[in-house]
């Protein structure tokens, strides 16, 4: 096959609020890259940090909307975003009242002998966001 995946495009995320979605992403460097407002009844946003970009879309369509809120883990089921220190990460998402949904900071040896060490929390939409931290 000639054809070949370059690399992660972004992910995307059904949310219910798209401003209440882009401030939570806001306070973990993420910016608003390109905003669309009504297209094909949705309001969308780009945003970005590094080279992780993310798709949030918020239908206009208040049942649809709804279904959203009703399910349980979303349509993805979790976004990895790579940190410089995870201790501190952590630290501030326990500050700010966020749920860790993992048990506590775990760690795995995918990459050893570098360490891996991670933790989760939810975003406002039930979406799992992960932190990773990988050190030699």
């Amino acid at each position: 096959m000639s054809i070949k995946a370059q690399g992660l495009a972004h992910v995307g995320i059904p949310c219910t609020d798209l401003n209440k979605s882009i401030t939570f992403y806001q306070q973990f460097g993420f910016e608003v890259a390109a905003r669309l407002e009504g297209w094909n009844g949705y309001n969308i946003a780009m945003i970005r940090s590094g080279n992780c970009t993310v798709e949030l879309y918020q239908s206009l369509d208040a049942e649809e909307r709804a279904g959203i809120a009703a399910r349980a883990d979303g349509h993805v089921d979790h976004i990895a975003v790579m940190v410089d220190d995870l201790d501190e990460m952590n630290r501030y998402c326990q500050e700010k009242g966020y749920e860790v949904v993992s048990n506590g900071i775990e760690s795995m040896p995918i990459f050893a002998p570098a360490s891996c060490r991670y933790f989760f929390i939810t975003g406002p939409d039930g979406e799992r966001l992960e932190f990773v931290e990988v050190k030699d």
